[in-house]
């Protein structure tokens, strides 16, 4: 099939909209590279979802944590595979929940979301920076005490990866695929240790006892907060369709097996990541030891030494970092394409729809990089030496970063409700008459009544993880209940009304340079 009649194929299959096409549809395919295979999704896939260091959180919850994967991996996570794959099969364009919801509910909730979905990508950069600052401080603890030389580690981690995201794409995802493979192998590693560990007799280091495994609601000493901290861990598989423009495949059904066997292997391969690494920990080191580790490092590495030994240990370690510092270069690249569509639909300065000789959203990278080096001067710069009356610098650095980090990811946990409303607000559009609906069913690749459950289920659970997250303070040693929902809470309110009046005036000034240009 010649390259024109693929792209009639692709256009014939797909829903009719209702509202305008986007100029970043026909823009995309004609200027940047459609090079993106199955496996390069797959490896995508897993630095979006697939954050090792999550385990610290979620093994405090001993063998209880496994019902909230089981439950959040069958409510949820599965249901989002399902709905995204679904969408990203329908409407094939670059910028993912951005576009989808341009077409299900307009341009003011389009722009909105994808605020909600962009920002939080600032924070997984400076993050995954930070992993990579508490693996050199397991190496040695007398490194990068201070926290300004913290944040400067991270600025510098962040500038470099910022270089690198400006190189050619293939060579980006070569460093990509690698990094994925190198990730199994430690998940494999780990894995090893625990079966080692019991297979020479020694003791779990948890119960598995039956009544281990139950949901405890009771609020000083339940395990419901466990909710939310495993809800978070599995955000992000909306992620790699934001370059869902640059899917190689010249036929809509090159496409489609491309996008749906990336959701399907992509989703398998981390919920038997997280499962191994989590039984591993808790059977070798145990809650206790998850509590009281300084960092997740720590108690990833200890899991290998205790039971291969050091030089294992070593390159867990190696590939740990390696692992957060091409998810830093991945969180830019994929978070910079919604910047890099809102430029090119006039939405944000055009300018940020330019590209290089390279074929790169260069500004749009360059943007990005800036706004997680700002973050970091203020978590790390101003927050903890502006008011030294305050308090310990890193105590105050400690609560600001977290207090921001739950509002952001909160902020992002409420954007992955939006592809569930996204679905449902297409098939009532389209079921108002006979060929519309036709239209609309043709394209299902799932049975509605399968997605329909996922429309309804999926919303709940995450919309549980969020009040969830609201009520449970990540640090209690610092910050109350009480105080965890104030802070929290405002700021998280704060950010989405500053989204909301962003998103009217920016669809507002849209109009009117249409209107204009109508008259004219």
């Amino acid at each position: 099939m010649t390259t024109l009649e693929g792209k009639r194929e692709l256009t014939a299959s797909t829903v009719t909209p209702i509202v305008q096409s986007l100029d970043s549809e026909e823009y995309i395919p004609k200027a940047l590279p459609r090079f993106l295979k199955t496996r390069d999704m797959i490896a995508l896939y897993i630095l979006a979802v697939f954050w090792i260091s999550n385990v610290k959180g979620v093994a405090l919850g001993g063998a209880a944590t496994f019902t909230y994967w089981l439950l959040v991996a069958v409510a949820f996570f599965l249901p989002c595979a399902l709905v995204t794959a679904q969408l990203g099969v329908m409407f094939p364009h670059e910028g993912s929940i951005y576009n989808w919801t341009y077409k299900a509910l307009g341009p003011f909730w389009s722009f909105f979301v994808g605020l909600c979905a962009w920002l939080p990508g600032v924070l997984l950069l400076v993050s995954a920076a930070d992993i990579i600052v508490n693996c050199l401080q397991t190496l040695n603890s007398q490194w990068l005490v201070p926290v300004w030389q913290q944040g400067l580690a991270i600025i510098c981690i962040t500038l470099f990866a910022g270089f690198v995201s400006l190189q050619r794409a293939k060579t980006v995802q070569h460093l990509i695929n690698m990094t994925a493979c190198i990730t199994g192998f430690v998940v494999l590693l780990i894995g090893l240790s625990a079966v080692i560990w019991l297979f020479k007799g020694h003791p779990s280091a948890t119960s598995f006892a039956p009544s281990a495994w139950a949901i405890n609601v009771d609020p000083q000493a339940g395990n419901l907060g466990l909710l939310g901290t495993v809800t978070l861990a599995l955000l992000g598989a909306t992620m790699p369709l934001n370059m869902g423009g640059e899917i190689s495949g010249e036929t809509s059904r090159e496409q489609r097996r491309i996008i749906t066997g990336h959701l399907l292997w992509g989703t398998l391969l981390v919920i038997v990541g997280y499962f191994t690494v989590t039984f591993a920990v808790l059977v070798v080191e145990g809650p206790n030891a998850a509590l009281q580790a300084a960092n997740p490092i720590v108690l990833l590495v200890g899991t290998v030494d205790t039971v291969l030994g050091r030089a294992a240990g070593n390159i867990t370690m190696i590939c740990i970092m390696l692992f957060f510092l091409i998810v830093a270069i991945f969180e830019i690249c994929v978070s910079a394409r919604l910047l890099l569509v809102a430029g090119i639909d006039k939405r944000l300065p055009r300018n940020l729809g330019l590209l290089n000789r390279s074929r790169i959203p260069r500004n749009a990278i360059v943007l990005q990089t800036i706004v997680a080096v700002v973050f970091t001067l203020v978590i790390f710069f101003l927050v903890p030496y502006a008011v030294p009356s305050l308090g310990d610098p890193a105590t105050l650095t400690t609560n600001a970063y977290t207090v921001t980090a739950a509002s952001l990811l909160l902020l992002w946990a409420f954007s992955f409700i939006f592809p569930f409303a996204d679905l449902a607000f297409l098939y009532f559009r389209h079921r108002r008459n006979a060929s519309s609906r036709e239209a609309f069913t043709r394209q299902l690749i799932y049975p509605f009544p399968l997605l329909a459950i996922c429309i309804v289920v999926g919303p709940l659970v995450c919309t549980g993880a969020i009040v969830v997250t609201l009520l449970y303070t990540w640090i209690p040693t610092f910050i109350t209940n009480s105080q965890w929902l104030a802070l929290v809470g405002i700021l998280t309110l704060i950010l989405l009304v500053i989204f909301a009046v962003a998103s009217m005036y920016i669809t507002s000034q849209v109009d009117r340079e249409r209107l204009a240009l109508k008259e004219d």
